[in-house]
């Protein structure tokens, strides 16, 4: 379940929407707000040759230029144009959909996502990632290693009584699509 961040959730919020600017295994987003030295001579105290997975490295600074946009419409406006504007959801769309082009239905990302039609998803596709042979044990030990993780994660917070449905049960389904599905 592990990520290399060991359950960092801003680590995620960092790959999938800073792509280009922290490269894969980059201890700048796997580690956010924590010196990359000190969290090197902690990760060489593991066992396992930890500090050998992750890139230490300040990432570059992106190629291209940064865009500042302080107001709403100015934001609209960027995230309308897709001349300005490019999201990875439309390749990953394709994936799923069996490989049918969305570039035409897909102008803007939220109202084209709302406009495309359930014909559009490859049933064929879903079903099969989820009724690939041994899915079903699979799921279950997932689900079992999830919310044991979880629950230790969260109960070891100090932070009050654990919340079991929002805490854990809430994000089982998350955890388990984004590290063992879609990955």
């Amino acid at each position: 379940m592990s990520d290399g961040s060991y359950g960092g959730m801003l680590t995620r919020l960092l790959f999938r929407h800073l792509p280009n600017h922290y490269p894969s295994g980059s201890t700048y987003a796997h580690f956010p707000f924590l010196v990359p030295g000190k969290m090197k001579s902690y990760a060489q105290e593991l066992p396992g040759d930890v500090d050998l997975e992750y890139d230490w490295n300040r990432p570059a600074v992106p190629v291209g230029r940064t865009i500042v946009k302080t107001s709403y419409s100015e934001v609209h406006y960027i995230l309308a144009n897709p001349a300005i504007f490019t999201s990875g959801v439309v390749p990953r769309l394709e994936i799923l959909t069996g490989g049918v082009p969305l570039k035409p239905y897909i102008t803007h990302v939220g109202p084209a996502l709302r406009r495309m039609s359930s014909n559009l998803i490859s049933t064929p596709k879903v079903e099969d990632v989820l009724t690939r042979p041994n899915t079903l044990e699979r799921a279950t030990k997932a689900f079992e290693r999830i919310s044991h993780k979880l629950i230790e994660q969260k109960a070891s917070g100090g932070a009050g009584p654990l919340d079991i449905v929002r805490e854990v049960i809430n994000l089982i389904p998350v955890y388990w699509l984004s590290n063992d599905i879609v990955r």
